[in-house]
């Protein structure tokens, strides 16, 4: 059975500053929270973003603010 990866709470909990990775077969769902997480936060100055490593296989999620 594949573990399940809680990919919002991890994004929502990052301080500023760290990052997280995620496998690259997320990188929809990914993308798609780091743009609702940024709507969200936006009023009060969070910032997230995202970097896509294809030869990694890994998506990185920085929370810059």
């Amino acid at each position: 059975m594949e573990k399940k990866v809680e990919i919002m709470p991890r994004m929502r909990d990052l301080k500023k500053g760290k990052k997280v990775e995620f496998p690259i077969d997320k990188v929809c769902t990914v993308r798609n929270n780091v743009s609702l997480l940024n709507a969200q936060g936006y009023k009060n100055g969070h910032k997230w973003r995202s970097e896509t490593n294809v030869p990694k296989g890994i998506v990185t999620v920085f929370r810059d603010s």
